[in-house]
């Protein structure tokens, strides 16, 4: 329980600051119970360009937050 509770503070502390970067937020249900945190990024060379992304799972909640940064 201290784990889900840990996992939803650093949500709350994290969002704020990826909200700067104009994300598109996927809030989906879970067909099943699961919790956690993901990040990924992914780089395109040909493109110069990152993708973003940062889940969490609440039991059958999951919110997903997708942006892309290009680099010059």
């Amino acid at each position: 329980m201290n784990y889900l509770f840990g996992l939803f503070v650093i949500f709350l502390l994290v969002t704020p600051i990826i909200t700067l970067n104009n994300p598109t937020f996927i809030i989906s249900i879970v067909k099943g119970f699961m919790f956690g945190g993901l990040y990924n990024k992914d780089y395109f060379e040909d493109e110069n360009l990152s993708v973003y992304t940062v889940q969490f799972c609440f039991v059958f909640i999951t919110i997903t937050m997708v942006w892309e940064k290009t680099h010059e």
